[in-house]
């Protein structure tokens, strides 16, 4: 998992919340949480923060990604989302896991060991 802080300025005399946040170009197998649903100024012409999670799984594949954070204002004349929008752009750097032996590389890997050990043991006895 990695983690972005978003901070959010909120201008003078404004009143509608921010948030509805979506995150676009995750990779297969990554998604997001916030720790927030929306945030709300605390004043007139404050800031406030959201902290977003992207949390990948085995299955995502190794790569820089590109990643776009929209957030969306309240209208409260509305009620709907959406009416003024803010995208801010982040780097996601997935790195490849520990590669692990498969059943192909393991037979001839332990074949390898016992015929070392096996001739080892030989030369021992033989002197």
């Amino acid at each position: 998992s990695t983690y972005y802080n978003i901070d959010i300025w909120f201008p003078y005399n404004w009143t509608s919340e921010v948030g509805h946040f979506e995150v676009s170009g995750l990779p297969s197998g990554a998604s997001f949480s916030t720790n927030v649903s929306y945030v709300h100024p605390a004043g007139s012409g404050t800031k406030s923060y959201v902290n977003f999670t992207i949390t990948t799984s085995t299955s995502t594949p190794a790569g820089t990604y590109t990643l776009y954070i929209t957030a969306y204002t309240y209208n409260h004349t509305s009620g709907h989302w959406g009416n003024l929008t803010y995208t801010t752009q982040v780097t996601l750097v997935v790195n490849s896991s520990v590669p692990e032996f498969s059943d192909i590389l393991l037979i001839p890997l332990l074949m390898l060991i016992t015929g070392i050990i096996g001739a080892w043991e030989r030369r021992r006895f033989h002197k």
